[in-house]
């Protein structure tokens, strides 16, 4: 379980992630239960359905790539040769302002480096460059959430690059072909679950599948994560009286 503090306008609230458990004087506090694990609502919070993807990572990296789609685990393996470098990262505002030129593209909103500062020393980023021969250019990153005592990494953060359509002086296409990108996207997922069993984590969490047919862009990132196999599970969130009342003046002074 991981006990974190954020803000919400003017009002201070505990985010809970992977409780268990709950007390009863959380319901009467600015209280967000995340992914909440327990058998049983807890009393004077408000649910909110979610769903998510968790691969075992007890199994070895390659009885991983076998449960993966064909397309998934081809994509990685070609990958391979094309000579990326993956790395982990603490620049937090560098991931910031990578993903925030990234986030117009999926209709996302910016993130704020303070928000994202107050999860340390629970988050990490990785990255995947491509070769000398297209730049060393950064294709994708990712931001984790890791909580030792659950054994869990979930990922909260994912932003590619984002290419531009102009021609070169030449006519032809820009070095970076979105397939490169696409490669390496999945390429970097597939490392990061490899360096998460390294660190002994058990489990790697996709932080959510939407599961609606009628939006073609959460469609199309939930095809990605079911392309790497794994279990579907659900583990709602929880919000308290408080923190519902504080979320609607929030918007209405807004």
């Amino acid at each position: 379980m991981l006990h974190l503090k954020r803000k919400i306008g003017p009002f201070t609230y505990h985010r809970i992630w992977f409780a268990q458990q709950t007390r009863l004087s959380w319901g009467l506090r600015f209280v967000s239960l995340r992914q909440f694990k327990g058998n049983k609502a807890p009393a004077f919070f408000v649910r909110k359905k979610f769903f998510t993807q968790l691969i075992d990572l007890v199994q070895d990296a390659e009885k991983i790539l076998e449960g993966m789609s064909k397309h998934t685990s081809y994509q990685i393996r070609r990958a391979e040769k094309d000579g990326l470098s993956v790395t982990t990262s603490t620049d937090c505002a560098g991931f910031v302002r990578f993903f925030n030129v990234f986030a117009p593209s999926r209709g996302l909103s910016p993130l704020d480096v303070k928000a994202v500062e107050s999860m340390n020393p629970n988050i990490i980023f990785t990255e995947v460059r491509a070769s000398a021969e297209f730049g060393n250019a950064l294709l994708a990153v990712h931001g984790y959430l890791f909580d030792v005592e659950d054994s869990r990494v979930r990922q909260l953060y994912s932003a590619t690059m984002v290419r531009e359509d102009s021609e070169d002086e030449a006519g032809t296409e820009p070095k970076v072909s979105n397939a490169l990108i696409g490669r390496a996207n999945r390429f970097l997922t597939f490392k990061d679950m490899v360096l998460a069993q390294e660190k002994g984590f058990r489990t790697f969490d996709f932080g959510g599948v939407a599961f609606n047919p009628d939006n073609e862009a959460t469609q199309g990132i939930d095809e990605f994560k079911l392309g790497f196999g794994g279990t579907t599970v659900e583990q709602d969130h929880f919000d308290s009286f408080p923190l519902v009342l504080a979320q609607k003046l929030t918007r209405k002074g807004a």
